[in-house]
């Protein structure tokens, strides 16, 4: 009677994904390993001797890794990271890394996102750009009112304000929900 061979059970490797990638910039997403300090350290430094990238910075909170170099191959990526026994980058995510693109408001508020963050680090998270819009709101109010300016705005103006406000608030946190 002949003996069955048993082969060792497969070990797998954590699924990863693209959350975006540019020319010169990708953000590699290792959920399964997700608060592991030492996996993502590791990862950082392999990846970033094996591609030689710029740079490699890791975010075990997020389970992220921001990969900036030039020339970075998705194919390379996915082979050293197999190879490595790091991770497993499906096919469908090294041919299509960004799954769904943003909308043109989101775009938008790229520039405005840098601005909000260069005033909250020179103001020390005192003033943001929602705050700097209320104050200037505020102070052309009051001047108005000093002014002997005592009509309001017109029904439409003051519900387009409020829209756009609310607007921005929502934009602005869909947009810092999806940069991690």
């Amino acid at each position: 009677m002949a003996e069955k061979t048993r082969k060792p059970p497969q070990t797998s490797l954590p699924k990863a994904h693209l959350s975006h990638a540019g020319k010169s910039r990708l953000r590699l997403k290792v959920p399964g390993r997700q608060g592991d300090a030492d996996y993502f350290s590791t990862l950082a430094s392999v990846l970033t001797t094996e591609l030689g990238l710029l740079s490699a910075t890791a975010n075990p909170l997020t389970s992220g890794v921001l990969l900036l170099g030039e020339g970075l191959q998705l194919a390379k990526l996915a082979e050293v990271g197999r190879k490595k026994g790091l991770f497993h980058l499906g096919e469908d995510a090294a041919r299509n890394p960004s799954a769904r693109h943003k909308s043109l408001p989101e775009l938008a508020l790229i520039p405005l996102k840098k601005v909000d963050d260069a005033l909250g680090g020179l103001t020390g998270g005192f003033l943001d750009l929602k705050g700097l819009a209320f104050a200037g709101f505020l102070g052309t109010g009051v001047y108005q009112l000093a002014k002997g300016r005592f009509t309001l705005p017109a029904w439409y103006t003051a519900f387009w304000y409020a829209l756009g406000l609310a607007a921005m608030y929502k934009l602005t946190a869909a947009a810092e929900h999806r940069d991690d």
